[in-house]
């Protein structure tokens, strides 16, 4: 029970350790940002950022590691914004090319590392694979799953 409470006292701090880093982000624009990501095992948080980091940002990093916490500030292939718009491709053209709703792409998830966009899909079929790639240019990493099913009424 102790380490329970330990771990969700450091769960506590890098959680707010990311609150310190995310409003300092611009939020109207693509600013770079990709995301952030915490290691509860080493006690640190890691901020992906393409391209320059502004100064506004690297101010909050050197204040969350005072606080005790390390702070990783890593350069990413895509910002949150490009693959937000990448994920916005497939899914367009994929209605575009009326493809069946179990062929379809089922999840989206930026990569953390912000390298790519990651896919749960109906199918890999190389020809719908083939043509998801070519509606962006950001790394597709496709992998097969079922569509969620939906659950109506009560369990018993």
């Amino acid at each position: 029970m102790a380490y329970a409470a330990y771990s969700q006292r450091k769960q506590a701090r890098l959680t707010a350790a990311c609150d310190e880093l995310f409003p300092v982000r611009e939020t109207s624009d693509d600013d770079g940002y990709t995301s952030l990501a915490i290691d509860l095992d080493k006690y640190s948080v890691t901020l992906y950022w393409r391209g320059p980091v502004p100064s506004r940002v690297q101010e909050a990093a050197e204040r969350v590691r005072r606080s005790g916490i390390t702070v990783h500030v890593m350069s990413a292939r895509y910002s949150l914004v490009e693959l937000q718009a990448a994920v916005d491709a497939v899914i367009s053209d994929e209605r575009r090319r009326s493809v069946p709703q179990g062929l379809r792409c089922i999840s989206f998830s930026p990569a953390v590392d912000g390298s790519g966009v990651e896919i749960v899909t109906g199918s890999l079929d190389d020809e719908l694979v083939e043509a998801r790639r070519h509606a962006t240019a950001v790394p597709l990493h496709m992998t097969l799953g079922e569509p969620p099913v939906a659950l109506s009424g009560s369990l018993k």
